[in-house]
């Protein structure tokens, strides 16, 4: 089977690109926050490099207050949990971190 959806907690380098060898399975769809979507469309822009490979990466925002299920993974909810760290080293906000710049996740299944 494909892959159904991707998580990224952060925006870190080694974290995210594997996305560039994931690029002939897109388009994917990609959860992430408003910060990390920022690091990875201006600092290290793979949203914008992979926009040409087949529909490239769809985002889906990740609020920081609320819980979201993915229709690929029906039975899990997932809650993001802040973290305070600070942002990549290539990020413009490096040294003026910001809540979203790193979640860690609660994975709820709701079959139990």
């Amino acid at each position: 089977t494909g892959i159904g959806a991707i998580i990224l907690m952060d925006s870190q380098i080694d974290h995210t690109t594997g996305l560039l060898s994931l690029r002939e399975g897109c388009p994917h769809q990609v959860w992430c926050t408003d910060m990390v979507h920022e690091d990875l469309s201006t600092g290290f822009p793979l949203f914008n490099m992979l926009t040409h490979w087949n529909g490239g990466l769809s985002w889906n925002r990740i609020e920081l207050d609320q819980s979201f299920t993915i229709a690929a993974c029906p039975n899990l909810r997932f809650t993001p949990l802040p973290l305070r760290s600070a942002a990549p080293p290539y990020s413009p906000h490096r040294f003026d971190p910001h809540p979203g710049d790193n979640i860690g996740l609660i994975v709820e299944d709701l079959r139990t």
